[in-house]
């Protein structure tokens, strides 16, 4: 089993570099295919989905190393406002519950921002009225 492997769940805790007292704690939903592409939904704390999800996992490239590299692409809503978020990071041992470290940035959505598919909404995070908030995201398969 390898961090591209399909079907994870991932646990996310995202903090605002504005804000680092608030964290906010999102379900992904994660289906990798043969090929590295992430699709899936990201639900929010109280188990409402928020959004589609996209991204990329890239597989061990250094022999040895066992860290894939991580991208997350989906939309958050606050008090009915909807952003995109662009996530990076590494996904790292130990293999049978690795953890994501990772940074996030904010933008306005476009057509390949995947879409907001349900009611969830942030709970404790407030995003600033401008595109470009930057934050981190940690956490682990559960």
């Amino acid at each position: 089993m390898g961090f591209c492997d399909n079907n994870k769940l991932w646990g996310i805790d995202l903090i605002l570099d504005s804000d680092t007292t608030k964290i906010e704690r999102l379900q992904f939903n994660v289906q990798i295919d043969g090929n590295g592409q992430i699709t899936g939904e990201v639900k929010v704390s109280n188990g409402e989905v928020m959004s589609r999800l996209g991204g990329r996992c890239e597989g061990p490239q250094i022999p040895g190393v066992p860290v894939a590299l991580m991208t997350f692409i989906f939309r958050v809503k606050k008090a009915g406002i909807v952003w995109g978020v662009h996530m990076s990071g590494v996904a790292h041992p130990p293999e049978a519950n690795p953890k994501f470290r990772g940074k996030l940035r904010t933008f306005v959505p476009d057509i390949n921002t995947p879409a907001s598919s349900g009611v969830g909404e942030l709970q404790s995070i407030s995003l600033l009225g401008d595109p470009g908030d930057t934050g981190t995201g940690t956490g682990q398969q559960t």
